[in-house]
């Protein structure tokens, strides 16, 4: 089958403008300044061409609306729970500088939220305030504990979040881009998407879970839908209202049945509009709130959980479920490749993650052999069936061994009888000394357009020996091209030397441009890498390829690595060193944050990794995921899971109305600016992985040296051996900051 038939992707215009084909269905579309626009959701453009919804103002069923939980106030949409202009409702200004929090004009930002210029902001996950009051995160990128970055399963490629596993213009790493007549499916760019996945615009993709194409490709669910089974179904307890999902028993706006609004000054509980809220619950914002259980409002109002964290205890936290890893996100280690059973834990390329196993999964019609993808209708090594072999020369046609198109088979194997001078004519028949097979006879004559030089019949057309004429010697690396000593028309002549630009290491693309050491020319390319190869046109490293491990197309079996180009069993990566395999890493298991003792095992947020035990700074203590001073942390104040009230700071362990002298508040912890680790130098500056706070600076300890946000020994760490960034080859340890 020729390749343009294997796919069948593009855009298709019908009367115009009207519809899109994506494989079984089709999309409304309305042509807007030469461009093809869905109206019903196109914020430049909704409704009607050229009508433009406002700032923060979404298109939802070609209407311009405020998403939830954010309210239409003098035609401009506004958060009333932290907006000091509108606080609790339209028009409740905040008088002089009090900030709003929760909907509530108060005299200062309480539960760890920052005072944003009146509003009262959590900067550890405020998309808008990241980190920073008025650090804005960009595209489609959310805060992420003070840190603008992609959500769980996308990664940062130029500042763009993408699926790795199924954008084929990344695929599988960031400016990997597949072949136009290719998918890209679970990281790998295929004819063909695995089982289960569908091609949506050669973007391999499962409809039954995917948000940006839900139960058919190009379906979006937006606006607090995800997609479930194939539907855009809301979160369980909540409506879909004008296409927005929304709490009827707590949403003010929509109190018991959708667009049944409260009046300013009442609450909605229960689905009722009330004026005040049941005994255990808080007034949030126009909303009854459990501070103990709500997201939105965990612990104090307008405290939100983002990024897979659930309110338990009215802290934010993964469910017990999905654990935080590395990343700071939940993950699900029964499903996710890149945490599969264990934080950390990745399964290979073309690998999925099935009950926290990584399991091979072949892109049909391949199937699984002995660990290896393969093509059973063609594989000589498993003809029509795994395991079952083809002799020396055979071929596997439609999955039956037979000789190629013109051999036959004789006891050797498959030969071809019009030119084997062994088996001449018929199989076993000898040609004598001087002879050769020339269409099935013995002969010392040569065929009409070859010449007998020397006993052997050669093209003086094309042999550099013997161009023209019998002995007649080109230039050492010049071609014979016609006879005549000069370049093929696909050489050209580089410092007197006939060479293909498209595979010559030291002229690749052009006379001169070297590849540099051990690299390869694929393409008019080079490829890096310390051992690369080219197979199929891209660069492999044969060294360390799970599916081109010492060759290409040899792929290890389930769980086996690729190391120094031969597949072996986990666990033998960092075997003879004293380092502790992690993954595909050798990490120094006494020393290393996020892998102390043990792998996965993650010190806690301002803790550091000695002698593979976490340990917290002089004057700390571990409560939780992170290292806290119990003197002045207003959730642990004189103890663990100790909290202060709204309105109250943590000063010298104890909860009280202010700050002593010599000490700053900062959202409620007095804190000692000079050695404070999670306010160093300014409130909300932390000293993380492995650093600590002194004279208000994050300092690594003696020997160490900070290497983006960690701190690292450059003697023996094999990720920064000696000097930053400069990791070891895989396998390879770190001794005396020398790769060994």
């Amino acid at each position: 089958m020729p390749t343009s038939a294997w796919f069948l992707v593009g855009l298709t215009m019908l009367a115009g403008c009207r519809t899109r084909p994506w494989n079984d269905h089709t999309v409304s579309c309305t042509q807007c300044a030469n461009v093809c626009v869905d109206e019903s959701t196109d914020p430049a453009n909704c409704g009607a061409c050229g009508v433009a919804c406002k700032s923060r103002e979404l298109c939802v069923n070609a209407s311009c609306v405020c998403p939830s939980p954010l309210r239409s106030c003098g035609g401009a949409c506004v958060d009333t729970g932290n907006d000091p202009a509108n606080c609790g409702g339209c028009g409740i200004a905040c008088s002089g500088n009090q900030p709003c929090q929760g909907g509530v004009c108060v005299s200062m930002c309480t539960g760890g939220l920052v005072n944003c210029q009146g509003h009262c902001v959590d900067t550890n996950n405020d998309d808008s305030s990241c980190g920073s009051c008025g650090h804005a995160c960009t595209r489609d990128h959310h805060c992420n504990n003070g840190l603008c970055t992609c959500g769980a399963d996308l990664s940062d490629c130029n500042g763009q979040c993408v699926a790795l596993a199924s954008d084929p213009a990344n695929c599988g790493t960031c400016g990997n881009v597949c072949p136009s007549d290719a998918v890209c499916s679970l990281g790998v760019c295929a004819r063909f998407c695995a089982p289960g996945l569908t091609n949506c615009d050669r973007h391999c993709v499962d409809l039954a879970i995917d948000n940006l194409n839900c139960g058919a490709c190009g379906t979006v669910c937006s606006n607090g839908h995800s997609c479930s089974a194939g539907a855009c179904v809301c979160p369980a307890g909540e409506a879909s209202c004008g296409g927005v999902c929304a709490s009827l028993l707590v949403d003010p706006l929509n109190c018991g049945a959708c667009n049944h609004a409260c009046t300013a000054g009442s609450y909605c509980d229960q689905g009722q509009c009330v004026d005040h809220c049941t005994v255990g619950l808080n007034a949030c914002n126009g909303v009854c709130v459990d501070v103990t259980t709500d997201n939105l409002d965990c612990g104090a109002c307008g405290v939100s959980c983002r990024n897979g964290l659930t309110c338990i205890s009215a802290f934010c936290d993964c469910p017990p479920e999905h654990p935080r890893c590395e990343d700071g996100l939940c993950h699900d280690l029964q499903t996710d490749t890149q945490n599969c059973g264990s934080c950390g834990l990745r399964c290979p390329t073309t690998y999925s993650c099935v009950s926290g196993q990584c399991t091979l999964v072949c892109a049909s019609p391949l199937v699984v052999c002995g660990g290896r993808c393969v093509l059973t209708d063609l594989d000589p090594q498993n003809c029509g069936m795994c395991g079952k072999q083809c002799i020396k020369g055979d071929v596997c046609t439609f999955g039956q061994c037979q000789c190629p198109n013109g051999l036959s088979v004789c006891p050797v194997g498959c030969v071809d009888t019009r030119f084997d001078a062994h088996n001449c004519g018929m199989c076993g028949k000898q040609c004598p000394p001087a002879f050769w097979c020339q269409d099935s006879k013995c002969t010392n004559v040569c065929d009409p357009g070859w010449t007998n030089c020397g006993g052997t019949c050669v093209n003086l057309s094309g042999d550099a020996a013997n161009c023209g004429a019998c002995g007649m010697k080109c230039p050492t690396g010049i071609d014979c091209f016609m006879s005549k000593c000069q370049c093929a028309p696909s050489h050209v002549v580089c410092n007197g030397v006939c060479v293909d630009l498209t595979a010559d290491p030291q002229n690749c693309g052009a006379c001169n441009v070297a590849c540099g050491s051990n690299a390869v020319c694929v393409a008019s390319k080079c490829c890096p890498g310390g051992t690369p190869n080219s197979c199929n046109g891209r660069c492999v490293d044969f060294q360390s390829d799970l599916a081109n491990c010492g060759g290409c197309g040899i792929a290890c079996k389930a769980g086996e690595q690729c190391i120094g180009g031969a597949c072996k069993p986990p666990g033998t990566l960092c075997q003879g060193t004293s380092l502790l395999q992690c993954g595909m890493q050798c990490v120094d298991a006494q020393n290393d944050y996020s892998n102390c003792g043990s792998c996965g095992n993650v010190c806690p947020a301002g803790g550091a990794c000695r002698l593979g035990s976490c340990v917290c700074p002089s004057g700390q203590s571990s409560c939780g995921a992170s290292c806290s001073t119990l003197a002045s942390d207003p959730h642990n104040c004189g103890g663990c899971g100790h909290a202060c009230s709204v309105g109250q700071v943590c000063s010298k362990a104890q909860c009280l109305a202010s700050c002593g002298p010599g000490l700053v508040n900062c959202s409620g912890a007095c804190a000692e600016l000079t050695s404070d680790n999670q306010h160093c130098g300014n409130c909300q500056t932390v000293c993380a992985n492995g650093a600590s706070c002194a004279s208000g600076t994050c300092v690594c300890a003696a020997g160490q040296t900070r290497c983006g946000n960690i701190c690292a020994s450059l003697d023996r760490d094999p990720q920064h051996c000696g000097s930053c960034t400069n990791a070891c080859a895989l396998g390879h340890s770190c001794s005396g900051g020398q790769c060994n």
